[in-house]
């Protein structure tokens, strides 16, 4: 059968993950590896598919390695990374090039910087929209268009353009989506002044650093540098990196390699040098990255108020909203003041606005009962809530609407926090991941 017939299941985080294996698991586990692995991305838990060794472990030769320390090829963990498993002997070389998300001997390091969660306070969970009852989802649903209206009563301003810069690559008609985005992106720059050679770009969760690259394309390879800030290190980076950083008009250039959340903007020296001014921008910040990024730079000027003159302005595309939370949430007062949401109530939100990015495929108007072949077991839950609440384009609407709501205390706080002029705009029609927020200092 085609993969292409193949009807993707969705998971279904009601029924809980086993984190260990039971003794009916390992009795019909045959001669496969008995090491139990627990994938929560994908919610799912089972054993290694490899056979077992031939010297009679329970164990693969790779698990095997982990469970006896005695081993030739001993395998540990990552030191800087519990998620990394290297050969001991190859420690040292596997550190050379390990992200190190807890950079304690960074001087850019400082724990919790910019983190805006009270410790004091318990945390909220994030809400899984399954166990979400019926009359709940209805009610938020009637919040979030009452919302969505209050705060966009004139719609959304659409600037999706291409910049002159691009041209030629866009001279054989194509129109490649993130290149049309990235241009879109230096458009809005552009008009908002916020386009200079003489101005420093700090690039947040630049990934393999392409906006920066398009930027600096569009500056005519001449800017006063750039600094590329990702928790993660790529394989690719070098492919966008290397257009910059050797370039002889590029005053300066640095990557560093740390999550947003520790980043301690105020020993960057050449911020601290007065004599750059500089520029925030990021395409697909994601999550609470966002409320990092804004809560660095307050933290910053708090700090060193003089750097706030040098401060020109911002431009950040937001995206996966559903990854946002109250705890880190950076305008809880717009929750409260505005939106008169519970605390609660915005974990739902948050956990909505994942229903924007629902496939476009045309879908069934009732509750579908057909049972797949496929399907060889069936569990029952006291708290799952199987009702066909909202039509897959009503849940899109209300996914889109939701990500907005949040982008609008974000933009607040902007305007009133950092004292920018700020603005929203559509840069693109080819997501629902579209929203630009841009601020500079210059007011009408």
């Amino acid at each position: 059968m085609s993969n292409k017939n193949i009807k993707k299941v969705p998971i279904d985080h009601s029924i809980p993950l086993k984190l260990q294996p039971t003794q009916e698991d390992i009795d019909n586990n045959g001669n496969r590896c008995l090491y139990w692995i627990v994938n929560k991305q994908k919610h799912q838990s089972y054993f290694c598919k490899a056979s077992k060794s031939k010297d009679g472990s329970v164990y693969c030769t790779q698990h095997k390695s982990i469970s006896d320390p005695t081993s030739d090829n001993n395998i540990i963990t990552c030191p800087n990374n519990p998620k990394h498993y290297v050969f001991e002997k190859n420690l040292q070389k596997h550190l050379k090039g390990c992200l190190v998300e807890n950079l304690e001997s960074s001087r850019y390091y400082k724990k919790d910087v910019n983190s805006l969660r009270n410790n004091d306070i318990k945390s909220l969970p994030r809400v899984i929209l399954s166990k979400i009852t019926t009359e709940t989802l209805e009610a938020m649903a009637l919040k979030i268009d009452y919302l969505f209206s209050k705060c966009y009563p004139n719609g959304l301003k659409i600037s999706n353009s291409i910049h002159s810069s691009f041209d030629r690559i866009f001279k054989d008609g194509r129109i490649l989506k993130h290149i049309q985005q990235e241009s879109s992106m230096v458009s809005i720059l552009d008009s908002r002044g916020l386009l200079s050679k003489d101005y420093l770009y700090l690039e947040f969760g630049s990934g393999s650093g392409k906006l920066s690259n398009h930027l600096f394309q569009a500056l005519d390879k001449h800017s006063k540098g750039h600094i590329l800030i990702d928790r993660q290190k790529l394989k690719s980076l070098s492919n966008a990196d290397r257009f910059i950083k050797h370039e002889t008009n590029c005053a300066y250039f640095e990557r560093l390699l740390i999550d947003i959340r520790h980043l301690d903007l105020g020993n960057i020296d050449i911020l601290k040098s007065d004599i750059s001014n500089f520029v925030v921008i990021s395409k697909h910040l994601c999550g609470m990255a966002t409320d990092l990024t804004l809560n660095s730079l307050d933290t910053l000027f708090q700090q060193y108020p003089h750097l706030k003159l040098n401060f020109k302005g911002l431009g950040i595309a937001t995206c996966c909203h559903h990854l946002c939370d109250y705890d880190n949430y950076i305008n809880q007062q717009f929750i409260a003041d505005e939106l008169k949401l519970t605390a609660e109530e915005f974990q739902i939100l948050c956990s909505i606005s994942s229903w924007a990015t629902l496939s476009q495929s045309v879908e069934n108007e009732q509750l579908s009962t057909t049972t797949s072949t496929t399907t060889t077991t069936t569990t029952t839950t006291t708290d799952y809530n199987s009702d066909y609440v909202f039509t897959k384009k009503r849940k899109e609407v209300l996914g889109y609407s939701a990500k907005r709501i949040i982008d609008f205390g974000r933009y607040l706080y902007i305007k009133h926090k950092l004292g920018l002029n700020a603005s929203l705009d559509i840069y693109t029609d080819m997501s629902s991941e579209n929203l630009f927020i841009s601020a500079n200092t210059i007011f009408d």
